[in-house]
């Protein structure tokens, strides 16, 4: 469960996923902010001509959070209102789209996160910073042949790199005080 930084409070909130309801819920255990997110966002699309004067009426309205059954138009060439049925396609955000210093479903910047040179060092909660301290810290990094990667496989070099070591673990033992 990612920790983040309220959008109220500016304090600790935590984002998680509810895999029953296929939600995403956003609290603040100090302001008491909540927030649910279904992850879908809509499309709205519509091409058609004015009933009164021919005019062509085009309509495009991407990553919208509720879906459309009606849309009440004005022509902009005669000003005749109608009402009008949009296409509506319906997209699953996914957790892919995440940068990596955000939460990947409300997008409010992590907690637990620091500059570091020119990189930004993040984790998603104190497990996640112990791991990265336990990798980090290790004296001997020993490589498998293995036909899949692993977390530490993926992390930016400037992690992996020897000489950062020991500004790392003195940024994570700061990160774990916060």
């Amino acid at each position: 469960m990612p920790t983040c930084e309220c959008p109220q409070c500016k304090k600790r909130a935590y984002a998680r996923k509810e895999k029953e309801q296929d939600e995403a819920l956003l609290s603040c255990p100090d302001c008491h902010f909540h927030r649910v997110d279904n992850n879908v966002r809509y499309n709205i699309s519509l091409k058609a001509f004015c009933n009164n004067c021919a005019h062509p009426i085009v309509v495009e309205r991407f990553m919208q959070k509720e879906a459309v059954e009606e849309l009440h138009l004005t022509c902009p060439g005669c000003k005749h209102k109608e009402c009008y049925r949009p296409k509506v396609t319906p997209i699953r955000i996914s957790q892919s789209v995440n940068s990596g210093c955000t939460d990947p479903w409300f997008g409010c910047e992590l907690w637990l996160q620091a500059p570091f040179r020119s990189e930004v060092f993040w984790a998603n909660n104190y497990e996640h910073l112990d791991y990265m301290r336990a990798y980090i810290s290790a004296g001997l990094r020993e490589r498998n042949m293995r036909e899949f990667y692993t977390l530490v496989e993926k992390l930016p070099n400037f992690i992996k790199s020897a000489k950062n070591r020991e500004k790392l673990v003195k940024l994570i033992d700061k990160l774990k005080k916060k």
